[in-house]
């Protein structure tokens, strides 16, 4: 009996501790996944919601106006040197004003109907492992000018707001992208949530690197831009487009349809046949689309997306494997789109 209490009493052996330490260690491991993936899920949900109330601001805004904001020239490098998102107007008694695209930008299609490569298309002809894909087709000033009134420039002869008032709100918008100096006063018509914010004079390397195709240095914001971001940091983008008619009867979709490939699955990028998987993006004209949680939107360089996403491609030289990377770091987007 003597012997049975001592046995008893002797405890955990080494081999048992050390299980358990690894029991608990893979719990730890599991509970740790769980939270990342809950935090990330949350994250994107507010994303998301962010989008949505982007959308409904916007849809707002076309049915007061009877037109939706107009696309905001961001400035270097999604415009000329001597473009910025406001301009100097001569007609105008050198007055200040909003620049905007025009119809023609927004079909990404060159004089000849054939697709413009410097508004659409991989930057510097690349699409190998290090390539970016460059859409201009998006300002992400145009929310927080034409939504919030929220512009920090002033006219050089007065030094009133470009958009006629201080702080959030704006004088009636214009088609042409100016304010309309004798309008009333509206109110903004979307105001920042807890999981956004707006960002003053923002720029993103990033982003200059993906129209440049090289490492820009330095990047200074513009005083007078303004831009909506989200939990990531990187602003959310306001895309618009507009689609062609067929040229005949047998035209293929992605012949004439301008969809952008920011809403597409890269793997269809080259097929002219192919449009987005989501057919609500085949009869709209503008989305509003957030990086999600991630910070990217899929159309960056390469290497760029193997850090946001956390993996390396298994072959560079692939484009299969290239596409499937882009999907993978577009599937968190927040997307809305709007006919």
């Amino acid at each position: 009996m003597a012997r049975g209490r001592n046995k008893a009493a002797r405890g955990f052996t080494i081999m048992e501790i050390m299980v358990s330490l690894v029991v608990i260690a893979v719990l730890l491991s599991l509970i740790a996944v769980g939270v990342r993936g809950a935090l990330r899920q949350s994250k994107a949900a507010k994303e998301q919601f962010t989008a949505s109330g982007l959308q409904t601001a916007t849809e707002q805004f076309r049915n007061d106006f009877g037109f939706l904001p107009p696309l905001v020239v961001d400035g270097e490098p999604l415009a000329d040197d001597d473009e910025g998102p406001v301009i100097e107007d001569p007609g105008r008694d050198g007055y200040l004003r909003i620049a905007v695209r025009d119809r023609a930008f927004l079909t990404g299609r060159d004089d000849s109907g054939a697709v413009d490569s410097s508004i659409v298309g991989f930057v510097n002809g690349q699409s190998g492992s290090d390539s970016s894909f460059s859409d201009k087709r998006y300002s992400k000033f145009s929310l927080a000018f034409y939504l919030m009134g929220e512009c920090g420039a002033r006219h050089p002869a007065n030094d009133e707001p470009i958009d006629g008032v201080q702080g959030a709100g704006m004088l009636t918008p214009l088609r042409d992208g100016r304010f309309d100096p004798r309008g009333r006063r509206h109110e903004p018509f979307y105001t920042p949530r807890s999981a956004d914010d707006v960002v003053r004079q923002y720029a993103n390397r990033v982003e200059y690197r993906e129209h440049t195709g090289s490492d820009p240095g330095g990047v200074a914001g513009d005083p007078a831009s303004a831009a909506v971001v989200g939990l990531s940091g990187v602003a959310f983008r306001y895309y618009r487009w507009e689609n062609l008619e067929p040229s005949d009867p047998d035209a293929r979709l992605g012949e004439f349809l301008n969809i952008p490939k920011v809403l597409q699955s890269a793997t269809t990028w080259s097929d002219p046949g192919a449009t987005s998987e989501d057919q609500q993006a085949r009869g709209g004209s503008y989305a509003i689309v957030g990086p999600g949680p991630d910070g990217v939107f899929g159309t960056e360089p390469v290497e760029v997306l193997e850090r946001a996403v956390g993996r390396r491609l298994g072959d560079p030289n692939s484009a299969d494997a290239v596409a499937k990377l882009r999907d993978e770091a577009r599937r968190d987007n927040a997307v809305e789109i709007g006919r």
